[in-house]
């Protein structure tokens, strides 16, 4: 009888120390979700698709589109409208291997696969924070669209994180 109640005595302290298990990090039943759908496309595409990433400020727009073809980035095309102090636009485009993150532009999205982006949320900006807003959204097919932190209550703040704002399966040319 001794035994049996040192057994479920140990039970019960597992099963407390289970359930008072917290996340360490927010949105994680959506981010979950989010990345079986990732997971599923990525499937159906065969790790070929292209992503447009974006980038809003009071003084520019730009967008970054990468390419990724089985896995691996082959291409980053760059666009940037910038308001101020002079209204200029720059374009660039990296389409070798040794030219991808080539160019420094500090708006530029950084050339890397959707499977590194969900390894960052995960590890970086979904991370539980205090006095941070974190954000996570994803698009219509579930695949992660907005993912990132800022200061609570400053809209003006700048925003960790990335903003996707169109995954396309990347056609492939058959030989």
């Amino acid at each position: 009888m001794k035994h049996n109640l040192y057994i479920i005595c140990l039970l019960a302290i597992c099963y407390s120390l289970i359930s008072c298990d917290k996340s360490e990090i927010d949105h994680e039943t959506e981010y979950n979700n989010s990345y079986s759908k990732w997971l599923a496309f990525r499937k159906s595409s065969q790790n070929s698709y292209s992503y447009r990433a974006s980038d809003f400020s009071e003084i520019s727009v730009a967008r970054t589109r990468i390419n990724v073809t089985n896995g691996i980035v082959t291409r980053r095309e760059f666009e940037c409208i910038r308001y101020y102090p002079s209204n200029d636009t720059v374009k660039w485009v990296e389409k070798n291997m040794d030219e991808i993150n080539t160019h420094n532009d500090r708006e530029a999205t950084k050339a890397i696969t959707l499977d590194q982006i969900y390894h960052d949320a995960k590890t970086e900006w979904l991370v539980k924070r205090d006095g941070m807003n974190i954000i996570f959204t994803t698009d219509s097919q579930g695949i992660i669209s907005t993912c990132g932190y800022q200061e609570d209550n400053c809209p003006d703040c700048s925003f960790t994180g990335v903003h996707i704002d169109e995954v396309r399966t990347l056609y492939l040319m058959e030989d």
